[in-house]
């Protein structure tokens, strides 16, 4: 049996609504140029290239994107989802530095206060 190239929950939901617009995330094997032609070509839009993957980001519709898991060039196809970064408190905020002296990282109980 195959490795599928898309998780099951993923295939249910776009299957029930195949002209659904989505974004995904397809991994493949061949040269990524050709590989975005081909994808254009059957009315997807190429965003994104990740060199290092290698792999293309692409909007459609779900049936489209689905209809890639059959090829062979490609090896996975995963929703494409919003990265959200927070940024790390400054070292120098005593506020933030006290706060966490008295948490215990492992488990989030209160710890003893720090021997000075």
């Amino acid at each position: 049996m195959a490795k599928s190239r898309i998780a099951a929950r993923l295939a249910r939901r776009w299957r029930a609504s195949p002209q659904a617009q989505v974004r995904a995330i397809v991994r493949t094997v061949a040269d990524l140029d050709e590989a975005a032609g081909i994808l254009e070509l059957r009315g997807l839009n190429v965003t994104r290239r990740y060199n290092l993957l290698p792999a293309l980001a692409v909007s459609g519709t779900a049936r489209d994107v689905l209809s890639l898991c059959d090829e062979d060039w490609i090896t996975s196809v995963e929703e494409d989802q919003q990265v959200h970064v927070v940024a790390a408190p400054e070292a120098n905020n005593s506020s933030i530095i006290k706060s966490e002296r008295n948490v215990d990282v492992q488990d989030g109980r209160k710890a003893a206060p720090a021997a000075r």
